[in-house]
């Protein structure tokens, strides 16, 4: 059997939004079969929902070829990073909303049930605490989507590559920065995290 060798695998190409934008749809064609199935796992890994994942990755299609369109995207500019951060930026936004619907029929409910909130009836607000000590319940991870939400796009980006488990060799590759970059990066957005947390614990 022929085992072909990690070193000896063809590197994927890199696209420009410019060679997107003057390539023709034999170019994008052959873009969008490279990068959408990398783009959906992507999602999935961060939604848990094939459906919502796949509504995500086409919103940002979409707005992608929007931005072709109208020529607004730097010409130089990595296309799949683009779209990478598009889908994370989606996905967080959704999560935000989710999280909202959530805990505002969450805390009606204890209200009408008991006279008190759920936040106060608990004795437990999410903490910093909590997110060092790893604890998953889906209210925490969309606490974690919804404090990512106000990160600027880089930090935003390689926090939510890390909270899902990429290597950093990978979140340099995704983020098309060095690992210096991203080490810097990482530790700017759990400093401002932990500092949003801990006012949060104050409260």
């Amino acid at each position: 059997m022929n085992h072909e060798r990690e070193g000896d695998r063809p590197k994927p190409k890199i696209y420009t939004n410019a060679e997107i934008q003057n390539g023709g749809s034999q170019v994008f064609t052959q873009f969008f079969e490279a990068c959408n199935p990398k783009f959906l796992r992507f999602a999935v890994s961060l939604t848990k929902n094939i459906d919502r994942a796949e509504d995500m990755v086409q919103k940002s299609w979409l707005k992608y070829v929007e931005k072709l369109q109208e020529g607004t995207l730097k010409p130089d500019g990595n296309s799949e990073v683009y779209l990478l951060r598009s889908i994370t930026h989606n996905i967080i936004d959704n999560s935000r909303r989710v999280f909202t619907r959530y805990n505002a029929k969450v805390n009606s409910d204890t209200v009408e049930e008991t006279g008190v909130p759920r936040r106060q009836m608990s004795g437990h607000p999410v903490s910093s605490a909590d997110i060092a000590e790893g604890i998953h319940s889906k209210v925490i991870e969309e606490r974690f989507y919804e404090l990512v939400a106000i990160l600027p796009a880089q930090q935003k980006l390689i926090m939510v590559l890390d909270y899902l488990g990429y290597t950093e060799k990978e979140k340099a590759e995704i983020a098309c920065c060095g690992k210096g970059a991203v080490k810097s990066h990482l530790s700017r957005a759990r400093s401002r995290m932990k500092l949003l947390l801990d006012k949060e614990d104050l409260q």
